[in-house]
């Protein structure tokens, strides 16, 4: 079952590894904010997938294109865990 983070876009209150099935994955949006109790402000948080580094074991090296990639959406989701 996948984890989703969801955060109130009014107040900021973050809830971390919901896990729920694909299908129920927008059921939190639905509801109101636990925190500040107002309706329809909660947002399925969307994080950059993460990046498979075994080619590294080959010894090949991840492409600069990709760490420039990261780089930005870091910039745009400055509280995800994306580690560049």
């Amino acid at each position: 079952m996948p984890n989703y983070d969801f955060q109130c876009t009014d107040c900021g209150f973050t809830v971390t590894d919901v896990q729920l099935l694909i299908a129920e994955r927008d059921y939190p949006t639905t509801q109101p904010c636990p925190s500040c109790e107002k309706e329809g402000t909660i947002a399925r948080v969307i994080a950059a997938p993460g990046v498979n580094y075994s080619i590294n074991r080959g010894g090949l090296k991840t492409p600069e294109w990709t760490k420039d990639r990261l780089k930005h959406i870091k910039s745009q989701f400055p509280r995800s865990t994306i580690n560049v």
